[in-house]
């Protein structure tokens, strides 16, 4: 914020004042605070107190001889002659008390002279500027602010007003008396409006609503309704009012002597929800006189400490508020929501040129972002390979078990963290604000779901769905939507699947430029790393499919999701996995590929007898051609489908090897090797391929035809058997696929039977 020469100093001996009435003797430092807090409002209370009394009375001849006679409105008639001459008594009325002069009329024994009581408050202190300033300054926004034609009435009182004041403050101790509150800085404000706010509200909506006549609050609210509302009837009272708050800001700043240049200034002066409570006010105090005891100061604590403390709970309040507030009745985006929570990672002014950094809570290591991303990473390993609330009836493995580590990522967002001693630094900050945490560790899940979606071979949508569907109204579940005062309520986190705008969203440093690096998705892939050990683990457990079935739907949806829409152009493409296969069993017996594939078919005798291994080379050699499938283009999906659908055709061939019809069945015992490649040397062959440390690679076990006949993959559930699609679409008599299943049962009775 800006500074000015005495920016400060009118707080600064205030604060001195007031702490070396509040404290006598030894004080515990809460003790102390509380004492101090209690005093500043009881000073500021009385200060209104004499305010309030001139508001109430009636004005005195000079006050009204500057509003009435002369004044040359531009509204006149009617109710104009009342409304605007009335504001403007009281206007002045603020005016002059902030400058320390009184008027009012002398009363004869028949009533009210034509002449005035002054008085004149006697070389100001500073403590008593400050308190006039604020009250004066909170009164006028408070009680007048909210009225139309403010500034006209402002504009032409002031120059008035000033002439007769320099009369009075003409003595060689007083000309700094007049207009000094420019010595009032934002802190400054803030403060007063915390200890006073409340109160001066509270008087005015009582004292307007009262029926006896109380001529410059009750009577002039009763025409402002004729006169402000006038017209705006559609709008309501409420929207007319801070309609005119909004007008008048930058008039009432300058005709209290403030900085009207400050925008900060302005804005906090008509604001109606003060960022700072009582009790905020008295823990920093606390923190400050903790922190800065036995100081060789006016005051038990350093004011620049005091202001420090006070400016980082402003910003965690007004940021809390802002992630809260709705836009037109719908939650913020994550970036608006995002952007409320810019000063955690500016740089940061406060008084006295003070400036904090804090651009360390975007840093990969020991940043605040990221040791929240550990905190969930490792609630997410311990709890996110058990079965969640909502993701347990998930048919779909893989769905499931995205659906369980999402969820236990949320479960402990919503949580309260561990307690930290002592409190504070910005590693702290995500532990010790919910609606912070809650709003990061979104985008941190979003994060590790997009990693998620990018290492699963199966579509994981509906996991990943279910899990930030059940959080979606986290106020019902958790305990830790509110920070240690009781305030605050839950940032609900919902799943960006299609709006993928949260990776772009601007980071600001000071408030200005936007940060070289980019976005928030630069700042995360540093922080939710793609080869971190827990996105490894997790895509290893997501992509653990055990049952072919299961396989095969997941890997067909994500296919499909992708590729085709069409079912035909599904089994078409399965069809054309057969050839390949075709090809690698026609060779599993030469002598160029024999010799790789013996060491996984060492049969052990039967009854003493060599048992036949030129069935378990060909199963062999099919499942090393599946798992040897490379990801060309680094297309998971497309390798994940081939392989998953040369499985299903291989077992297939299987099936055709084991029958009755095969002629060497029970000679060669065909099912003895079939059995070795596809149980006992499974995974040895898998391992000898990339597949062996391919998390996307599954294990392509024995399974039947017809232990597929219940695999049913269209969401219907009846047209996509798996079997029947196989022999009626794959297989079908005459066709390509047929041909192919021929000369691939002619040359398995070749190399088995001969």
């Amino acid at each position: 914020m800006a500074q000015t020469q005495n920016d400060g100093e009118l707080l600064k001996k205030w604060l001195e004042h007031v702490s070396s009435r509040a404290i006598t003797g030894s004080m515990e430092p809460a003790k102390k605070a509380e004492k101090i807090t209690e005093e500043m409002q009881k000073s500021l209370r009385e200060t209104w107190g004499k305010l309030k009394s001139w508001l109430e009375r009636g004005e005195s001849n000079e006050i009204r001889g500057l509003c009435y006679e002369g004044a040359g409105w531009t509204r006149t008639g009617g109710v104009w002659d009342q409304y605007m001459p009335i504001l403007c008594t009281a206007v002045a009325e603020i005016k002059y008390f902030m400058n320390g002069v009184e008027t009012k009329k002398k009363m004869g024994t028949r009533g009210p002279l034509k002449t005035d009581d002054i008085e004149v408050e006697p070389s100001m202190a500073d403590d008593e500027a400050y308190r006039r300033c604020i009250v004066g300054a909170v009164a006028l926004s408070t009680v007048y602010g909210d009225h139309c034609y403010v500034r006209e009435v402002l504009e032409k009182v002031e120059a008035r007003a000033n002439a007769k004041l320099k009369g009075y403050l003409s003595k060689p101790t007083m000309p700094r008396q007049l207009n000094n509150c420019g010595g009032v800085n934002l802190e400054g404000l803030l403060l007063g409006k915390t200890l006073l706010q409340d109160e001066i509200s509270q008087w005015t909506s009582s004292t307007r609503q009262r029926t006896e006549n109380y001529w410059r609050v009750q009577y002039l609210w009763k025409l402002w309704k004729s006169v402000c509302a006038r017209g705006k009837e559609s709008q309501g009272h409420e929207t007319v009012r801070k309609e005119n708050l909004q007008e008048n800001k930058g008039s009432m700043l300058s005709f209290s002597g403030m900085d009207s240049r400050n925008k900060d200034l302005m804005e906090e002066l008509i604001s109606e929800n003060v960022p700072l409570t009582f009790d905020d006010l008295k823990l920093a105090l606390q923190q400050s006189i903790e922190n800065d005891g036995g100081v060789a100061t006016g005051t038990p604590f350093e004011v620049s400490t005091l202001l420090k403390n006070v400016d980082e709970k402003v910003h965690k309040n007004k940021a809390q508020a802002c992630i809260q507030q709705k836009e037109n009745g719908e939650d913020k985006s994550m970036c608006q929501r995002l952007d409320c929570m810019k000063h955690l990672w500016q740089n940061n002014t406060g008084t006295g040129g003070q400036t904090s950094s804090t651009n360390n809570f975007w840093t990969q290591e020991t940043g605040a972002v990221a040791q929240l991303w550990k905190d969930l990473a490792k609630a997410m390993e311990g709890k996110g390979k058990d079965d969640q609330t909502g993701c347990k009836e998930l048919p779909n493995p893989s769905d499931k078990t995205a659906c369980n580590f999402l969820h236990a990522g949320l479960e402990h967002l919503y949580k309260t963290p561990a307690a930290t001693a002592p409190p504070g630094g910005v590693a702290d900050v995500l532990k010790t604000n919910p609606s912070f945490r809650q709003t990061m560790g979104c985008f941190l899940l979003h994060a590790y779901a997009k990693h998620m979606k990018e290492k699963a071979v199966c579509d994981i949508e509906k996991g990943i769905t279910t899990a930030f569907t059940a959080w979606e109204k986290p106020e019902g579940k958790a305990n830790s939507c509110k920070d240690s005062s009781g305030k605050g309520q839950c940032v609900p986190c919902h799943w960006q699947e299609k709006d993928e705008t949260w990776k772009n969203c601007t980071i600001t440093t000071n408030g200005q430029a936007p940060d070289p690096n980019g976005t928030v998705g630069d700042k995360l892939k540093n922080i939710v790393k793609a080869d971190d050990a827990d996105i490894k683990e997790m895509a290893k457990v997501v992509n653990t499919v055990e049952r072919l079935c299961d396989q095969v739907k997941c890997v067909t949806a994500r296919w499909m999701k992708d590729k085709t829409k069409s079912w035909e152009e599904v089994w078409k493409k399965v069809e054309e996995e057969l050839p390949k296969l075709g090809g690698a069993l026609s060779t599993a017996t030469s002598k160029e590929k024999r010799g790789d594939l013996e060491q996984y078919c060492d049969l052990p005798k039967v009854n003493g007898k060599d048992v036949d291994k030129e069935a378990c080379l060909l199963i062999a050699a099919g499942l090393k051609n599946l798992y040897d499938i490379e990801e060309k283009n680094n297309d998971a999906v497309e390798a994940s489908f081939q392989r998953t659908m040369q499985c299903v055709l291989l077992n297939a061939i299987a099936d055709k090897l084991e029958h009755n019809d095969f002629p060497c069945k029970d000679e060669k015992n065909t099912k003895k090797g079939i059995d070795e490649a596809f149980t006992t040397k499974n995974s040895a062959i898998r391992n000898s391929t990339a597949c062996g440390t391919n998390d996307k690679c599954f294990t392509c076990g024995r399974v039947t035809l017809q232990d597929l006949e219940s695999c049913k993959l269209d969401s219907g559930g009846t047209d996509q058997n798996v079997k029947k699609k196989i022999e009626e679409e794959v297989l079908k008599k005459d066709g390509e696929g047929m041909k192919e299943m021929t000369k691939i049962w002619d040359q398995s009775i070749k190399d088995i039977c001969k």
